[in-house]
């Protein structure tokens, strides 16, 4: 008999697994209590093998879920790096032109990552407004939007400084 993967995690503890209610993979409503295979709240007819998979699908998007914050604090000091190494390659190169070169390269790849980890936690917008509250911390929206548009211009900056 094979074993469930949600239930080894039950076992071990995990506190990211939450029970997910049924719901319609189309539109997210939950379909606890449905009388038939049509959801009653956008009409489209599901099965229960679509259902579990949904679930199973949002579970692990939860999951996801666990680092999200720490990634945004990761990418903001990512950004302030890139904008220090930028700033200090830019005063140097004036005596050292390869110098600047190699500062301006590595600010535009910190910015890349600092965009790619701060805008990361925009992935929140994928769950359905009741699978939020299965979240244990509230995602850092505002930080990780900020550090994906310092992580542009740091990338832009890296670019058209000279």
């Amino acid at each position: 008999m094979p074993i469930d993967p949600r239930e080894l995690s039950k076992m071990a503890g995990d506190p990211w697994l939450k029970n997910i209610p049924p719901s319609c993979p189309n539109c997210g409503y939950i379909l606890v209590g449905a009388q038939s295979s049509i959801c009653a709240e956008c009409g489209q007819q599901f099965q229960h093998r679509n259902v579990e998979k949904f679930a199973t699908d949002l579970q692990m998007e939860i999951r996801r879920f666990r680092d999200m914050n720490e990634m945004v604090d990761w990418s903001l000091k990512l950004v302030i790096a890139g904008g220090v190494i930028l700033a200090l390659g830019v005063l140097r190169s004036s005596n050292t032109p390869s110098l600047g070169e190699v500062a301006r390269s590595v600010a535009i790849v910190i910015g890349f990552v600092a965009m790619a980890l701060g805008l990361n936690v925009l992935r929140v917008n994928r769950l359905p407004y009741w699978a939020r509250e299965h979240l244990p911390e509230n995602p850092k929206l505002i930080l990780g939007q900020i550090t994906g548009v310092l992580g542009l211009a740091l990338i832009a900056a890296g670019v058209l400084i000279p």
